[in-house]
């Protein structure tokens, strides 16, 4: 994304008059004002919490999460070596070094398709995200989902995920909201 398209997303992002949000690694975060929060869970495991915040006409959704504990030996210092690597794509590989532990469920399972796991940035910040999409067992209707695993503190123990939904049908309409919502992003630099 070029400088000028990412200066006007975060004008236009700090024109909503949206909830400043701080959470986790997260010093402030732009919700857009007509979405509103939903289930927020804290210290359920050890130091865990889980926020969520939803527009109620799309079916959109932004959610926070800690899983609580220390990633294992191992998978840390495979993570902490993917995000230090070039920007792109992961290998087969390197997402079997992290796939069970770091990104759970969605590694294999049926209800979960994965399009794309690279390595990117997002506001200056290295990041793992994987782009997919949930499979209704029931019909025809499917999530889009944009995952956000970042390291806290830099050692690859410590993760904390981000995850934006929305109905596939309405995936293109929300784009540059959910866009604008991550372009907000100021975070807390260890």
């Amino acid at each position: 994304m070029s400088n000028d398209v990412y200066e006007l997303r975060l004008n236009q992002a700090a024109s909503w008059n949206g909830q400043q949000v701080s959470v986790g690694q997260i010093e402030s975060i732009s919700i857009p004002h007509d979405w509103i929060e939903g289930t927020s869970e804290d210290n359920v495991r050890g130091d865990s919490f889980y926020r969520e915040f939803s527009d109620v006409i799309s079916g959109a959704r932004i959610s926070f999460y800690y899983r609580g504990r220390p990633l294992s030996d191992g998978t840390d210092t495979a993570f902490k070596s993917i995000l230090g690597r070039d920007l792109g794509e992961l290998s087969r590989i390197e997402f079997a070094s992290i796939a069970p532990e770091l990104i759970g469920v969605l590694a294999y399972s049926s209800n979960f398709e994965i399009k794309v796991i690279r390595v990117s940035t997002l506001n200056g910040k290295r990041i793992l995200e994987i782009n997919g999409r949930y499979l209704d067992e029931t019909g025809p209707l499917m999530t889009t989902s944009k995952q956000i695993f970042i390291d806290v503190l830099g050692d690859g123990r410590i993760v904390q995920q981000i995850e934006i939904q929305s109905p596939e049908d309405k995936s293109k309409v929300l784009e540059s909201t959910l866009d604008m919502i991550l372009d907000s992003i100021k975070w807390k630099w260890n």
